[in-house]
């Protein structure tokens, strides 16, 4: 390998610090919104994205991506200065800047309600409890077809 250059097929990625990914007080959005600002940021920079870019980098609307903002600075995963025109005119964007060392994990949950253990959620109702009414039945009969279309025509004229 002669050339200085190094190559990989690997497409373009993000690294999410693990403390970010096992915080309880994140939901799986906020994850998402992190990985996708740490893509455009680097370590010593910051990046500058508008809501609707990254709503739409995220798959998400624009008032979740604002809800998982809110939830990373309310965590310490993220800090979000704003951004003016020259003379404080007005307000052109937001300067984000991910924080990779680790916070402390106190349960500060953005959300009201806490997850079940998964031993303790309910499982599947089991499968012979399914009641079938006669709508639900299919017609196996062309003389059960043609008495059902009669019986809903005389509806219809009533």
């Amino acid at each position: 390998m002669s050339d200085s250059k190094l190559q990989s097929d690997l497409p373009p990625f993000a690294m999410v610090p693990r403390w970010i990914i096992q915080h309880t007080g994140l939901t799986s959005g906020a994850v998402r919104v992190f990985a996708c600002l740490a893509d455009m940021s680097g370590r010593d920079r910051p990046a500058w994205p508008s809501h609707r870019h990254l709503a739409i980098k995220t798959n998400m609307s624009v008032s979740s991506v604002r809800r998982h903002i809110k939830e990373l600075v309310y965590v310490g995963a993220l800090t979000v200065e704003p951004r003016y025109k020259p003379n404080q005119e007005g307000q052109t964007s937001n300067i984000y800047t991910v924080v990779n060392k680790p916070v402390n994990n106190t349960d500060r949950s953005v959300t009201k309600n806490k997850g079940l253990p998964t031993s303790e959620q309910g499982g599947y109702p089991p499968q012979n409890n399914r009641i079938k009414t006669n709508e639900q039945e299919p017609l196996t009969k062309e003389v059960d077809q043609k008495e059902q279309i009669k019986q809903a025509r005389k509806k219809l004229a009533k």
